[in-house]
Formats: structure tokens, sequence, C-alpha cells
């Protein structure tokens, strides 16, 4: 049996299909409501600026699962990595959590510098 080693594009496909894995498994773990997703949060050391996408506290956390940029938005979180980028939709309860966290709730989990 001969393996064939794998073209640059299959390799890229599979690294895209790898991140986009990871930060799925990450955003499976938060919990159902806003609340328990800031408590989660923040038991884990997550902190994050309001309103900045790339410093957000959910894409703080996601920066823990996956090796690419990661921008935050209040419907999506964006992905991106040398040539490719994937967006992922948030469900509503993700979605009202960022909402919530760009209004100012949850100060605790609030940082000056999320790097």
């Amino acid at each position: 049996m001969t393996v064939d080693t794998p073209t640059p594009m299959e390799r890229q496909h599979a690294e895209t299909l790898l991140v986009i894995g990871q930060a799925l498994f990450a955003l499976a773990k938060l919990p159902d409501t806003p609340d328990a997703i800031a408590l989660f949060l923040a038991s884990h050391g997550v902190k994050g600026e309001p309103c900045g996408s790339a410093d957000d506290a959910l894409a703080v956390w996601l920066r823990r699962f996956v090796p690419c940029a990661v921008r935050s938005f209040q419907d999506r979180v964006e992905l991106e990595g040398g040539r490719w980028s994937f967006t992922l939709y948030h469900p509503s309860h993700v979605r009202r959590f960022v909402v919530g966290f760009d209004a100012g709730e949850w100060p605790y989990l609030h940082a000056d510098d999320a790097r």
C-alpha cells in the first residue's frame, strides 16, 4: 500500500478543518445563558475589552483553542489563518452575551489589557 503525499491545498484544507473543529469545541463548552457564560469565562480567568473585536472576552477564550487570528463580533466570530478565513455565527445566547459584554455588563470580565 502506498501513501500519497498530500498536496499543499489538501494540507491547507485539513488545517482549516482542524481549526474550525477546535473553535466549535471551544464554543460548545460555553453554557446556555449569557450570565452563565460570564461566570464560566471568569472562572477560567478570561478578561477582555468591550467592543474590542480581537480582544473581547470571547475572542480571548477562543484564542486558547485555535492557532489563528480571532475577531469576535456581536453576531459572529471570524477566524483567519494565512490564506484562509472562516466565519462562525453565534447562537442566540452567545450573541446576547457579546451584546451585554459590549454594553458594560459583567465588569469583572473587563480588562485594561486583555493580551
